[in-house]
């Protein structure tokens, strides 16, 4: 049993470091393209890649505004993600566990 748990834990361990590493091989891939088009000129090479990771964080800035707009109760009071909007939290003592809901309204 515990062999077929270790087998598991190390295939899962394998497809998330591929999934990672695949994720950083398009950035490293960008950045040999700038660094063959501006070959002697490093700074040029690293301003090519740096606007690269900008557009991908305007990117998802771009996502995560339209999940708002369509979405806004995740924005919480004051444009503080960590609190929820117009939701009622209610602590369980026996559990620990906090159940947090949105309000039910009844027309």
């Amino acid at each position: 049993m515990k062999e077929v748990i270790a087998v598991i834990f190390v295939i899962l361990f394998c497809v998330f470091s591929w999934k990672i590493a695949s994720a950083e091989s398009i950035s490293n891939q960008i950045m040999k393209e700038c660094v063959q088009k501006y070959a002697p000129n490093w700074n040029k090479a690293a301003a090519c890649h740096s606007d690269y990771r900008v557009g991908q964080s305007k990117y998802k800035n771009e996502k995560i505004k339209k999940l708002l707009a369509e979405k806004p109760w995740y924005r919480g009071k004051n444009w503080k993600w960590e609190d929820k909007a117009e939701y009622t939290c209610v602590k369980q003592y026996d559990t620990g566990m906090t159940i947090c809901h949105k309000p039910i309204y009844i027309n």
